[in-house]
């Protein structure tokens, strides 16, 4: 029986150790997608950054380029270099167009995959902090349990000792009882070698 408990108490430890094993992993697999959402949200945020660049440089080559026209057309009389410089301006114009209609694409599904990686990186920082708590938790029942297991094992402990100490005791009176015992059966049998002889 003593054999049992002990092996109970070690079950419950292993089972123990497990359960906070198997938290911990969770919080390092959660510390790792976050890390890794936040890395790509950078990178998101770095491609946005170079993309309203390249935007605002291309508004600025169309501001440039219709300055040039109307310099143009104030300064030049020659009809077929102003329609040179036209069909120059107007296929600029529609090759900006397609650029920043693209770049103004890009620019959008930039800033949608950065709003998602905001929302997974909220969503892994919760699941990180509830991970945590659980942890917590659970370090905080394996210590209540251990503490527990402690004291009844030091009961269990002290009831032994005080049930061999009660056999020795007990052992003692048998002992003596028994001693009394062969004394009076001495005794008795003296009696009756005397009675013996008297009769």
């Amino acid at each position: 029986m003593r054999k049992s408990k002990k092996f109970d108490t070690a079950r419950v430890e292993l089972e123990k150790a497990s359960h906070v094993e198997e938290l911990q992993g969770k919080l390092r697999q959660a510390e790792l997608e976050l890390e890794e959402e936040r890395r790509t949200a950078a990178v998101r945020t770095t491609q946005m950054q170079e993309l309203e660049t390249l935007l605002s440089q291309n508004k600025d080559k169309v501001e440039q380029m219709k300055t040039e026209r109307t310099d143009l057309i104030a300064k030049s009389s020659l009809q077929d270099k102003l329609t040179a410089a036209e069909d120059r301006l107007t296929a600029t114009t529609e090759q900006n167009r397609q650029t920043l209609d693209k770049l103004n694409h890009q620019l959008q599904d930039a800033r949608l995959e950065c709003q998602s990686a905001g929302d997974r990186c909220c969503h892994l920082e919760a699941t990180l902090k509830e991970t945590g708590e659980s942890l917590q938790t659970a370090t905080q029942r394996a210590a209540e349990t251990e503490a527990d297991l402690k004291t009844k094992n030091e009961l269990m402990l002290n009831m032994e000792a005080t049930k061999n100490s009660q056999c020795a005791d007990l052992e003692n009176q048998l002992h003596m009882s028994q001693h009394a015992l062969d004394e009076n059966a001495a005794m008795l049998v003296k009696v009756k070698g005397q009675l013996e002889k008297c009769w």
